[in-house]
Formats: structure tokens, C-alpha cells, sequence
């Protein structure tokens, strides 16, 4: 007794989608990028900045001029 394979969907030659993002997609993950480089980076630098004054009160000799 001969099996007969039956095939119950045509082949298909479509090619699969690849999941693209759009130019808009990119432009803006780029731009939140580089905002957060820079305020990050902004946000740092006035930490690490020093008043002088600041070192003044520490000495303890403010108003000796």
C-alpha cells in the first residue's frame, strides 16, 4: 500500500519580513543619546566645581581682608 503525502500549503517564495526600524525611530534614540551624554556630562562638571569662597569659610577666616 503506497502513502500518499498530501501538502496542505503552497510553498511559499514570499521572503520573510524582517523587523526594520524607521529613520524616525533611529534619529530619535540617537537624540535622546546624546542629550543624556550631555547632561550627564553637565551635571558632573558642576559637581567636581569648587567655589573658592567655599574654601574660605572652611578656613575660618571669612571678612579678614
Amino acid at each position: 500500500m503506497a502513502t500518499v503525502q498530501t501538502q496542505t500549503q503552497a510553498p511559499s517564495n514570499v521572503p520573510v519580513p524582517v523587523a526594520k526600524h524607521s529613520f524616525g525611530t533611529f534619529a530619535l534614540s540617537v537624540t535622546l543619546f546624546i542629550v543624556l551624554v550631555l547632561a550627564l556630562f553637565v551635571y558632573l562638571t558642576l559637581r567636581r566645581k569648587v567655589n573658592g569662597r567655599h574654601v574660605d569659610q572652611k578656613a575660618g577666616d571669612e571678612g579678614e581682608d
